[in-house]
């Protein structure tokens, strides 16, 4: 994930640099630029935020199993113990 973003910074930086330029630049072409600009931005927040989504469902189902676990254990050694 973090050569994705590697790589969407460069992307960025190389459409940041075709904007300023000294030399003259078409109107549409300068337009152009400025909403590559804007869809690398919002891919990259976008892909980020369902990596951070998706690291919260398996951390989740990792807790969820562990408790799972555990209160099958406090229920099969719990009654054994009494009995």
């Amino acid at each position: 994930m973090n050569l994705f973003n590697e790589f969407m910074v460069s992307f960025y930086l190389y459409t940041e640099i075709g904007l300023s330029t000294d030399h003259y630049i078409p109107p549409d072409l300068r337009e152009r630029l400025g909403w590559t600009l804007v869809i690398l931005m919002a891919a990259t927040i976008m892909i980020n935020i369902i990596k951070a989504i998706v690291f919260d469902i398996k951390a989740l189902r990792i807790y969820c199993r562990k408790k799972h676990l555990q209160k099958q254990r406090s229920k099969k050694y719990g009654s054994e113990s009494i009995q």
